[in-house]
């Protein structure tokens, strides 16, 4: 019962988000908050978690996903939108923690039923964990918020955990996730979500865009950016049909402000490749690194994007627009 009301409060809100452009930020920041909530739910069912690993495999597998989709996010929630006080992070870094608490006790589950994986790496995913909880404790205590119950429940025995082995440590953690339910969020702010129109590359046409291949072709990007408050940390990103990424960081002179929290951009960049064998699209998109540690690049550089979206620290503002392109053999 519980999960089909969450699923009818996440399709009212993405009808408001449609409907009302005023409420859209909230309504989609709302809509995410509840999805995870569903997520980790349907992750915690009671009969899966209490069959062991090897007879039950197809379960790790989708709370593994569900745990990923979580965290991706909550990263989406505390970056994408502007306007959220201190009581909202806190709520967003306590059910990122819940998710990251997920993920552990999968993992040790996983490495109890395959000893060829090492002893040392279950000591590790404890020790990350338990680095990812006093984080949490520190800005709990510093921003003067108190901890939901499932947070206050670990940070009362976070003296065992450090001490503990990493069975116990499972063992502990995994009826406060059966027993501590999510505490719903209300927002006290109006919210506002970074985004970007691109107008350049428009895509959608027939024709490739053909050039040598090894020599590069250049692409006009024409975009409007809003609500983000370093345009420093804007990547425009590149998807190849060999699942390769790239990603080129704009020149600041490329950006025209047009208001505090609006820019245009207008630039050129380059893209190069070997030899295909028929067009194919490749996927032009406007993102944003929220990394405190983002990739080292120069300005105009491309460099190639991890294959993880939680590990490259990049969150999209555009839809993907395709532009279809054909490298071809120099011509002898």
């Amino acid at each position: 019962m519980a999960e089909k009301f969450m699923q009818m409060i996440i399709r009212d809100l993405n009808r408001v988000a449609e409907l009302q452009p005023s409420l859209a930020a909230n309504a989609e920041f709302s809509s995410l908050y509840v999805q995870c909530q569903l997520l980790i739910t349907k992750a915690l069912k009671d009969k899966q978690w209490s069959v062991p690993t090897p007879l039950c495999p197809q379960h790790s597998v989708m709370a593994m996903a569900a745990v990923k989709q979580v965290l991706e996010s909550t990263n989406r929630m505390e970056h994408l939108f502007l306007g959220l006080s201190g009581q909202d992070t806190a709520a967003i870094r306590q059910l990122r923690v819940r998710a990251w608490t997920v993920q552990l006790i999968l993992e040790l589950r996983g490495h109890t039923m395959n000893r060829n994986k090492g002893e040392h790496e279950p000591l590790h995913l404890c020790e990350k964990y338990l680095s990812r909880l006093n984080e949490l404790q520190r800005y709990l205590s510093i921003s003067e918020i108190s901890p939901d119950s499932f947070s206050q429940a670990i940070f009362s025995e976070m003296h065992k955990l450090e001490s503990s082995k990493p069975g116990i440590i499972m063992k502990f953690l995994q009826p406060l996730l059966l027993h501590h339910h999510i505490p719903a969020l209300t927002l006290s702010n109006q919210l506002r979500r970074a985004n970007s129109v691109v107008t350049e590359p428009a895509g959608g046409s027939d024709n490739p865009l053909k050039f040598t291949a090894g020599l590069t072709l250049g692409i006009n990007v024409d975009c409007v950016i809003e609500n983000v408050q370093d345009v420093q940390n804007i990547q425009l990103q590149i998807k190849l049909p060999d699942n390769q990424t790239q990603l080129i960081r704009p020149r600041m002179a490329d950006f025209r402000k047009l208001s505090p929290l609006k820019y245009r951009l207008l630039t050129v960049i380059y893209i190069s490749h070997g030899v295909w064998t028929e067009p194919c699209n490749i996927a032009f998109s406007v993102a944003m690194n929220y990394n405190n540690e983002p990739v080292q690049q120069s300005v105009g550089e491309t460099v190639a994007s991890p294959t993880s979206e939680e590990n490259q620290g990049l969150i999209e503002l555009s839809k993907p627009i395709k532009v279809y392109v054909q490298p071809k053999a120099a011509k002898r």
